[in-house]
């Protein structure tokens, strides 16, 4: 089984990156609810908030992040249970750069990690999805995690989520939980709370393939 998950905010957690970065800039405190989304762009301006993802997100800052409790443990299991982990991000190719050394440093396994950002749609693919009637409207990490097929995916951007709403019945979707996402409930989407609760499902679904 593949098994597909984002890295900020899901494998990675970067608040206390963003909150030091965000006071050392811009001269301000903010807490964990201001640092993602319409919050932050509230706070600091829609080109800060890119700056951010660029300055924070897709740099040496990476190594500042610490990794979600348990996802070490929760990915060797999988990986020893015969499944493939393979991670999609927003992240620029530079910022996978980085999110590959903090991945090796901190042991957590992995087989793939791509960038959704720099995905190129081929022509060929393009015209082979109208011929199979597949959905136009697919963004970047929506067409991408079509690709790669997984059976699971675990994000935590309520925008990145959307883009792979129309895949919600070949992909499992759950919404790791954050300050800035608790608003969010959409239909075909479960709301999970920690790396042992992502292993539950995982295994919910394993079941329920068996069982077919």
């Amino acid at each position: 089984m593949i098994i597909g998950s984002d890295f900020d905010g899901v494998i990675a957690d970067d608040t206390n990156a963003r909150i030091a970065y965000i006071k050392e800039k811009y001269g301000i405190i903010v807490g964990p609810d201001d640092i993602h989304g319409t919050a932050l762009e509230k706070k600091i301006g829609e080109a800060a908030k890119k700056e951010i993802e660029i300055k924070v997100n897709c740099s040496e800052r990476t190594m500042q992040f610490t990794p979600m409790p348990g996802v070490a443990e929760v990915f060797r299991r999988l990986i020893q249970e015969g499944d493939r982990i393979v991670i999609i991000t927003y992240r620029t190719n530079v910022g996978v750069g980085w999110a590959k050394v903090f991945l090796e440093q901190h042991g957590i396994p992995y087989h793939h990690i791509w960038s959704a950002k720099e995905f190129r749609a081929e022509a060929a693919r393009e015209t082979q999805r109208l011929l199979e009637g597949k959905t136009i409207g697919l963004k970047k990490k929506g067409r991408l995690a079509e690709a790669v097929k997984p059976a699971v995916f675990v994000e935590d951007s309520n925008k990145h989520i959307l883009d792979m709403l129309p895949l919600k019945d070949e992909i499992r979707l759950l919404l790791f939980d954050q300050p800035h996402n608790r608003d969010f409930h959409v239909e075909g989407v479960e709301r999970v709370y920690s790396w042992a609760e992502v292993y539950e499902k995982i295994q919910e679904l394993k079941g329920a393939l068996i069982g077919v």
